[in-house]
């Protein structure tokens, strides 16, 4: 995802030649750390891929707590840190935490000032079909994008999912059954946007839901997917334990239509990450629906309440009906329905219909 590069980055540009990086897959650098020798003149410590060590959260509040007055700290690493460092209390009130999301057309056309929260949504006239295109054809992985070709992708992608499966999630939790394992992974596309049946999932893999419902967990836990559930409302009766999934890589889509929701979805996650991680709010990102079957794709709410939903459309071919529908019933203050035709930008009935080009450089 970019982890070292981004904090050599940061590195470079708040500790210039006042920091140092080191990495427990280095064996020089793990030799450093084992033998507690990287506290010297320099301000930040960069560690990387720390949680490897055996008892490295016991270690890390030792170091913390002797120096957290003369070094700053950053320690990365990957899905593994995520899930140890959550386990026990060692670490509490030491650290913050944040979570590095793929590209985003914002980040990719320069114009990363996240919105105000609550206000309306502010929209750039900058012209970046183009970079959209790439992005949602190759995803937001930045080796990927990076790439001049989708085989690049295709071969990275499959790369990936091994590495999930077998690097990752093996050295954590023991899964049986580790060919349909594999078959879970690669059904989880198809189910993409569509609510998610455990009890299907377990039929078509002839496993209990129980196992489907574990596995899903450790995928979701691993940054493989995410999943959104309904927004219970006051005036509409709900689906209150139906789930929706979506891929963290949304390349991996099966049409354009399912990565373009997608796509969408991994922007409005990463706006709600970053309200969670750094204003002390409590932000979500969820959908609506009805018994009806009514449906509203996306719905960001802070501390409960609506800031506005999002109806994603391919073509513009008029204001959707249930959207219409949940702004009356709601009095929802701010809809959009975002399209990915370029250059449309109306409103009508207090929904506002724009181009994904336009409404994804106002996020984050």
């Amino acid at each position: 995802m970019g982890k070292t590069t981004l904090s050599k980055e940061f590195a470079n540009t708040y500790y210039p030649g006042n920091s140092i990086y080191l990495n427990w897959d280095e064996r020089d650098d793990r030799k450093r750390i084992i033998n507690y020798e990287i506290i010297g003149e320099e301000k930040l410590v960069i560690l990387d891929e720390i949680h490897k060590m055996d008892g490295w959260k016991n270690w890390i509040k030792g170091l913390y707590d002797k120096y957290n007055t003369t070094h700053k700290f950053i320690v990365t690493g990957s899905a593994r840190l995520d899930i140890k460092i959550k386990g026990g209390d060692s670490l509490f009130g030491r650290y913050h935490y944040h979570v590095l999301h793929p590209l985003t057309l914002t980040e990719i056309v320069g114009q990363n000032k996240p919105p105000e929260l609550m206000s309306p949504l502010k929209f750039s006239t900058d012209k970046t079909q183009e970079y959209l295109q790439k992005l949602l054809n190759q995803g937001g992985f930045p080796e990927p994008y990076t790439a001049k070709s989708q085989i690049y992708w295709k071969r990275w992608n499959k790369e990936r999912i091994q590495r999930v499966l077998k690097d990752d999630i093996l050295s954590i939790k023991d899964i049986n059954k580790l060919g349909k394992s594999e078959l879970m992974l690669d059904l989880l596309p198809t189910k993409i946007g569509s609510l998610f049946s455990a009890n299907s999932v377990a039929q078509d893999l002839q496993i209990s839901p129980v196992t489907v419902a574990s596995w899903l967990e450790t995928y979701i836990n691993f940054y493989y997917i995410f999943q959104i559930r309904t927004y219970a409302t006051k005036k509409v009766t709900t689906l209150r334990k139906a789930t929706k999934l979506y891929l963290w890589d949304w390349a991996g889509g099966i049409n354009e239509g399912v990565r373009y929701e997608n796509l969408i979805a991994s922007h409005l996650y990463k706006l709600v990450d970053y309200i969670n991680n750094t204003s002390g709010e409590v932000a979500s990102l969820s959908y609506l629906r009805d018994r009806e079957s009514r449906e509203v794709d996306f719905a960001v709410t802070v501390n409960d309440k609506i800031w506005f939903v999002v109806e994603a459309k391919l073509k513009h071919k008029g204001i959707a009906s249930n959207l219409r529908y949940f702004v009356e019933r709601e009095n929802i203050p701010q809809a959009y329905q975002v399209v990915l035709e370029p250059g449309v930008d109306y409103k009508k009935d207090n929904i506002r219909v724009i181009s994904a080009e336009r409404f994804l450089t106002a996020l984050i």
